[in-house]
């Protein structure tokens, strides 16, 4: 998961550790969440295409 994909917090050391502190303390729950909605809908898709696959194999 990709957490500064513009790189805002690498310009400086100070922002680093700023984002360190961020990532640490004010976020881990969010980030949790995200993460298994981000595996739900993986599981979800792959499910899906699956199904969708073995529907076109038996044409």
């Amino acid at each position: 998961m990709v957490r500064d994909f513009k790189g805002k917090f690498e310009k400086t050391a100070f922002q680093k550790m700023w984002r360190g502190i961020y990532e640490r303390m004010v976020i881990p729950e969010r980030i949790e969440q995200m993460q298994g909605k981000i595996v739900s809908d993986c599981d979800e898709f792959l499910s899906q295409t699956k199904a969708y696959l073995d529907l076109e194999g038996k044409k």
